[in-house]
């Protein structure tokens, strides 16, 4: 009998030593950086194996679905953690595509395919990145140097100290009409209109249209299957980047990983921590293209004034950002290992039928944190 229960003891110890030596061996393999080879091949990976709250993160999804959400992506180190689609009665599409239908697009799954609104600015922000990283642009160079003069209203002297860099931080001094306000650097002004000759300086230095570069140097190296520049109907930038919540959520692994991609570095890591912090002191919550989240003082594209506190103060202060109309998103989190994608229109509108544009970055974040550990 002594013999026996020796025996059920051991086997009782190697089957626990077993559980736990599968359950580390899941998270010790979850810490590890993963990048999809592609679409149909993605690996994901349960909350609970995480050791997240499945509870909260459920309230966290069911908000995003009750609040007019299209899709949702969430990676954590680069494995799909939640990947939930809805549909909407009469969507608003918010932009007007040239050459795509009133209702919105779908890819070969059936899921949406959207016009990203200003999310772009994000993503056009790595493409810079990676022509950088090419050695083809200086974020410091006159943007002259690569349009030649006359591109503004300002004086050849004025144009001339307009650098990239002021493009990409929103700090041009130029007004809509691209006339001389102000000194560049010397105020913060959100501004699609300057913004947009981003895309002739990537033509001049590349040769190519945005579609060409955008596929070359960004698309076939992450295997983005659903990204297209596509032409607008009017608005302030003639082009609406067309992209789906996987799109978007692999763009946002490039940034998660410092402009790493399966071990080839395709931005430089110095330009990557620029969009990782404040451009310049005049907005602190804004880096280069992307919104940047642990700052005690924020503007937003409203142009209203500088508010207290961080543009989202329920979510991580290492949380950065690109946002656009419809409340698309890209969340990056380095310090959660966290990639969010979402698609969809406005969470909520005020009475007087403006959007609510702090709604679901506020309510989002303050459920997903309560599953985190």
């Amino acid at each position: 009998m002594g013999r026996l229960i020796t025996v059920l003891s051991l086997l009782l110890l190697l089957t626990l030593w077993s559980q736990s030596d599968v359950h580390n061996y899941v998270q010790d393999s979850t810490a590890i950086a993963y990048f999809p080879a592609n679409d149909f091949v993605w690996e994901s990976v349960s909350p609970n194996d995480l050791g997240w709250d499945a509870s909260a993160l459920a309230r966290a999804v069911t908000f995003a679905a009750e609040h007019r959400s299209t899709a949702l992506v969430v990676l954590y180190n680069g494995r799909i953690v939640v990947e939930k689609y809805w549909q909407l009665e009469n969507p608003r599409t918010f932009t007007r595509l040239r050459d795509g239908p009133a209702e919105g697009r779908r890819n070969a799954e059936g899921h949406p395919v959207e016009d990203v609104g200003s999310v772009q600015k994000g993503i056009l922000g790595i493409l810079v990145g990676l022509a950088q990283n090419r050695s083809l642009v200086d974020l410091d160079a006159p943007v002259s140097q690569y349009l030649g003069r006359g591109w503004t209203q300002a004086t050849l002297a004025q144009e001339r100290r307009i650098t990239v860099r002021h493009l990409m931080s929103m700090s041009s001094g130029l007004s809509r009409a691209f006339l001389y306000e102000a000194e560049a650097n010397a105020r913060w002004y959100y501004n699609t209109q300057v913004y947009s000759r981003l895309f002739d300086v990537l033509t001049a230095i590349s040769g190519q249209d945005p579609h060409e570069y955008t596929q070359a140097w960004l698309s076939e190296p992450l295997g983005l299957r659903d990204t297209n520049w596509a032409l607008r109907d009017g608005g302030p930038n003639p082009y609406g980047l067309t992209t789906s919540a996987r799109d978007l959520a692999r763009m946002g692994l490039l940034m998660l990983n410092q402009g790493l991609w399966e071990g080839q570095r395709l931005m430089n890591e110095e330009f990557v921590q620029l969009a990782f912090n404040s451009s310049q002191l005049r907005n602190p919550a804004y880096g280069l293209l992307w919104w940047v989240n642990g700052k005690n003082r924020w503007d937003d594209w409203t142009n209203r004034g500088l508010r207290s506190g961080a543009f989202i103060p329920t979510g991580p202060d290492d949380l950065i950002a690109a946002r656009g109309i419809g409340d698309r998103k890209i969340y990056v989190v380095p310090s959660l290992g966290v990639v969010v994608s979402r698609l969809g229109g406005f969470a909520r509108y005020e009475d007087d039928g403006e959007p609510d544009r702090q709604f679901f970055d506020h309510e989002f974040w303050r459920l997903f944190r309560q599953a985190l550990p």
